[in-house]
């Protein structure tokens, strides 16, 4: 008896411990030149990309058909010659870099 209620304690402890970026709400929001949710890059102009989110020390970008260059005003994104490019969001606390989701862009001339 004292078995099972160890265990169902242990049970309800872990399910009420979720990780405390599923409690907050944690967001990470991509903007192309200043727009919001922007669904396309340009293969001509200057893609400049922000991110404003909550919850991490900091954000970090990964490409995937592109090259991505940090400014101090964002990152710069240069689409390579296919027809999508695919942005991984990243947060970052301490040492750890955590998956926060990815995006992707169609690329227009």
């Amino acid at each position: 008896m004292k078995y099972i209620f160890f265990f169902l304690l242990l049970f309800l402890f872990n399910l009420t411990s979720f990780d405390a970026a599923a409690q907050n709400n944690v967001y990470a929001d991509l903007y192309v030149n200043d727009i919001k949710d922007s669904c396309c890059l340009s293969r001509t102009n200057t893609n400049l990309i922000t991110i404003r989110g909550n919850y991490y020390e900091s954000f970090t970008l990964h490409g995937h058909g592109c090259l991505i260059t940090k400014t101090s005003d964002g990152y710069i994104v240069k689409p390579g010659s296919g027809e999508f490019v695919y942005i991984d969001v990243f947060g970052i606390e301490g040492d750890n870099r955590v998956a926060l989701k990815r995006q992707r862009f169609r690329v227009v001339d």
